[in-house]
């Protein structure tokens, strides 16, 4: 079987999340989440934003982090938090956190093109430098995932979409760089058909 899976959805939502029974792997990665808003009003999203990155956000992610690794410990298997923008752990001082082994988050998938928004493209080598200095030399990154990303315009306003390295916004030289930096840390893992820009 595979050595990881990803789980989606939202630990910090009333339902919560409960990890498979049997999860046919060692590793299960998961989002770290977002307190949900009430409705689609404006106001109420703004408002989920700031409750999810405030004392609140943190005191309910601790909780749901803790009865998560409890499970993991049941199963056999390690738990890897994927850290993104718009969640309680997705920018840099959360990864300082994690670093500081502050967040009961043993490993993480770093995912630098989850921990971007629209606004950091024009200086997205700075934040990739930015996301892994932290994490070296902690041994918390578990893997890191190298994707380009391109702007995109949903439902939710503005996004980022997930796209090859050579694909992308961001100079696949500074991705590639990136990559052999995050290699040193632990696997590197990239999208079918990226394979072959990093020599195998």
């Amino acid at each position: 079987g595979p050595e990881a899976v990803w789980l989606g959805g939202n630990p910090l939502s009333p339902a919560g999340l409960t990890l498979p029974a049997s999860p046919q792997a060692r590793v299960v990665a998961l989002p770290t989440g977002s307190i949900e808003p009430g409705s689609d009003d404006p106001a109420d999203v703004v408002d989920a934003a700031r409750r999810t990155w405030s004392g609140e956000g943190r005191e309910r992610f601790d909780s749901a982090w803790a009865g998560l690794r409890a499970q993991a410990d049941r199963l056999g298997v390690a738990l890897w938090a994927r850290p993104h923008a718009g969640d309680v752990m997705g920018d840099v001082p959360a990864l300082r956190q994690i670093a500081a082994g502050k967040t009961g988050i043993d490993r993480v998938l770093l995912d630098p093109a989850g921990l971007l928004t629209p606004g950091m493209l024009g200086v997205a080598e700075d934040h990739l430098q930015r996301m892994i200095e932290p994490l070296e030399g902690t041994a918390r990154i578990g893997a890191t995932l190298v994707t380009n990303v391109e702007p995109e315009i949903d439902s939710d306003g503005a996004g980022l979409r997930r796209v090859p390295i050579s694909a992308g916004v961001i100079d696949s030289a500074v991705l590639l760089a990136f990559a052999e930096r995050a290699g040193r840390a632990g696997p590197v893992c990239v999208l079918p058909g990226d394979a072959d820009l990093l020599g195998g």
